[in-house]
């Protein structure tokens, strides 16, 4: 019972990693696009 509720417990945090990096991705991106279009015209 509680190897499985520790393999519950990882899955739940790779799950959680990996839609947390593809929010960071999906935000960090468009920033950074913004900031150097913002120097180059600056």
């Amino acid at each position: 019972m509680k190897a499985r509720q520790v393999n519950k417990f990882v899955n739940v945090l790779e799950t959680t990693a990996h839609q947390f990096k593809d929010w960071y991705v999906k935000n960090k991106t468009p920033r950074n696009d913004t900031i150097k279009r913002t120097d180059k015209t600056e």
